[in-house]
């Protein structure tokens, strides 16, 4: 859990991610179709451990802990998709926060990718 800029673990698994963090500001998510760098926007991953093989990484990450909060709450959101996608061995999501009661935190997410 966390993104990359104050996750040591995830600054190192994001060569092997699906979606990938661009590690200098401005940050950035990376996916094949698109770039994002809104705060609220977060990502949810599985991939292979490169360290190993046996073994997966699920990362929950944004750019911010706003985009970190946004993956976090759509792992609960959509727990049933997630769990029906176990046995894929790699996957990429990008999620979009939204503060619906204008409150400054979090509270619903969309799927965007």
């Amino acid at each position: 859990i966390g993104g990359p800029a104050t996750n040591l673990i995830a600054a190192e698994m994001n060569i092997y991610s699906p979606i990938k963090f661009i590690l200098k500001k401005p940050w950035e998510i990376v996916t094949e179709k698109n770039k994002y760098s809104d705060e609220a926007i977060g990502v949810i991953t599985k991939f292979k451990n490169p360290f190993n093989p046996e073994k997966y990484v699920l990362l929950a990450a944004g750019i911010s802990s706003i985009g970190t909060k946004s993956a976090i709450i759509a792992l609960t959101k959509y727990s049933e998709l997630f769990k029906k996608m176990k046995n894929i061995e790699s996957f990429g999501t990008v999620v979009q926060g939204f503060d619906l009661d204008g409150d400054g935190i979090i509270d619903d997410v969309e799927i965007i990718e």
